[in-house]
């Protein structure tokens, strides 16, 4: 198998990288298979007609620095089928794709405010929408929260996409009251080396949105069916 490849890195704090990769794989031959580990063929067209365009992968990965000997890393990849997997497998693929590079806005979200909570709880006290005692404890539960709601559409957990719209719904009310009381302050979403007006950030939920709807259709377009919460115990 063949592997074209690109990467590329962001560094929004000193100790953080976010590194993307993009992988694109073809099969040598038309007629040729995959294998796995062992070298055992797991997939073939002896016809040759499925193609050879295996498909394309992209890797998520964020590294936290956390001192002179240590690293915290997370990770997740998705591999969308090209034509020979589509010719040999059922449809929905597109989907899952969809759905985990949303989980991934949640997922990067929830950790950067947890990473660095004081800014974060600073914006959420600029709102003016809770008493100065429950600031913290709202800034907590809000990255928390988003944080589980990333990793629950991520492995499409029954409630996790429901979760997510009420999550959003949240979000852009909390904003839309910003902008209509003319507030001009940080909205603390992704820490504070995202720089981005509240009417800016507004717009970008309400895509966000928009990428939720399209979301939830593919998958009762394609029958996707969500994993009980029972499964993972």
């Amino acid at each position: 198998i063949h592997d074209a490849n690109a990467h590329l890195l962001f560094y929004p704090r000193p100790w953080i990288t976010i590194w993307m990769q993009y992988h694109h794989f073809w099969l040598a031959e038309s007629r040729d298979a995959l294998y796995n580990a062992g070298g055992v063929a797991i997939r073939r067209d002896a016809t040759g007609e499925a193609g050879n365009n295996v498909g394309d992968e992209i890797d998520f990965i964020v590294n936290f620095h956390i001192g002179r000997y240590s690293d915290v890393l997370f990770s997740y990849s998705q591999l969308f089928g090209g034509s020979f997997l589509e010719n040999t497998s059922g449809p929905g693929a597109l989907c899952h794709a969809a759905r985990v590079g949303l989980a991934a806005v949640f997922i990067v979200a929830g950790i950067v405010k947890l990473w660095d909570m004081p800014p974060f709880a600073a914006s959420v006290g600029d709102f003016g929408l809770v008493y100065d005692s429950l600031v913290y404890p709202t800034a907590w539960l809000l990255a928390g929260t988003e944080l589980l709601v990333g990793l629950a559409l991520a492995f499409n957990v029954r409630g996790g996409s429901l979760a997510a719209l009420v999550l959003l719904g949240l979000f852009i009310g909390v904003l839309s009251y910003g902008v209509w009381m003319g507030l001009d302050i940080h909205c603390g979403c992704f820490g504070l080396g995202y720089h981005v007006s509240l009417k800016q950030q507004l717009f970008t939920d309400a895509g966000l949105l928009l990428w939720w709807a399209v979301v939830y259709a593919a998958h009762k377009r394609y029958r996707i069916t969500p994993v009980s919460p029972r499964e993972f115990t």
